[in-house]
């Protein structure tokens, strides 16, 4: 797709030989030369690779390489801009006996691990088999354990200030689900009470605020039929729930 756009006249007065001398044909040839690349922006497609549903692309500061994971095939790629070449990373296959899951929402945990949770694709619109999903966590060492099972759509990961709380929703489940967590070894213990959403497509949540002791619940419209948006009202609304006596932390990096 290639786009036109007439660039704007410029005038640049000469300048006087006093202006000369202080320096001002420099700067107003600077300035000339800065307007016309922010008026020509230049696009390059660095990696030709065809992704199916390319996500989540983040600059890797320490590397300086380009992060970005291929939801559909299950990968998580680099790209390095020096070298021009791209790598993919295997660290597990899972989820082998459910073909058509695939991941979906993932955070990375207080002490450096990524939690993630896998979904199924949707049978038709706006209809998903209950119990498929899962819940895994990818340690620095590339091992992943499974935490949870027979999920709907886990989504939304979040902890608590003191880091012994795990958040997440489950979009087939109406809620927002809450775990005593272990921040030494990553493991899950007892599920505790959590609230039930008033709409089906629950999607993420994350804790804000001035004290970070909001939770915000995010829901979505797409993929529900006219007749379930009319049972739902308040479908792609965004909600907060008070009262939880806990608070959030910021986002995390991961250790491996």
């Amino acid at each position: 797709m290639s786009h036109t756009r007439e660039r704007p006249a410029c005038t640049v007065q000469q300048p006087s030989p006093d202006d000369q001398e202080n320096g001002t044909e420099n700067r107003a040839l600077t300035a000339l030369s800065s307007s016309q690349a922010m008026a020509s922006p230049r696009i390059e497609a660095v990696i030709r690779d065809r992704h199916r549903m390319g996500e989540c692309p983040m600059w890797e500061e320490e590397t300086r390489q380009l992060v970005f994971v291929d939801i559909n095939t299950r990968t998580v790629c680099w790209w390095n801009p020096l070298s021009g070449e791209g790598q993919v990373e295997w660290a597990a296959w899972l989820d082998q006996d459910k073909p058509h899951n695939r991941f979906n929402g993932g955070k990375v945990d207080p002490a450096g691990r990524f939690v993630a949770g896998t979904m199924p694709e949707a049978s038709a619109p706006g209809v998903w088999e209950p119990g498929q999903g899962s819940l895994y966590t990818l340690y620095a060492d590339c091992s992943v354990v499974r935490q949870l099972d027979q999920l709907g759509i886990p989504n939304g990961l979040d902890w608590s200030l003191d880091h012994h709380t795990l958040y997440h929703v489950d979009g087939l489940d109406y809620s927002v689900r809450s775990y005593d967590y272990d921040v030494q070894t990553g493991g899950l213990g007892t599920r505790l009470c959590t609230p039930e959403m008033p709409v089906s497509r629950v999607m993420s949540c994350c804790f804000g605020g001035a004290d970070y002791s909001d939770l915000y619940v995010t829901s979505a419209a797409n993929s529900l039929s006219p007749e379930q948006l009319l049972r739902e009202p308040q479908a792609g609304h965004v909600f907060k729930v008070l009262g939880l006596g806990v608070r959030g932390l910021a986002s995390c990096h991961f250790s491996g």
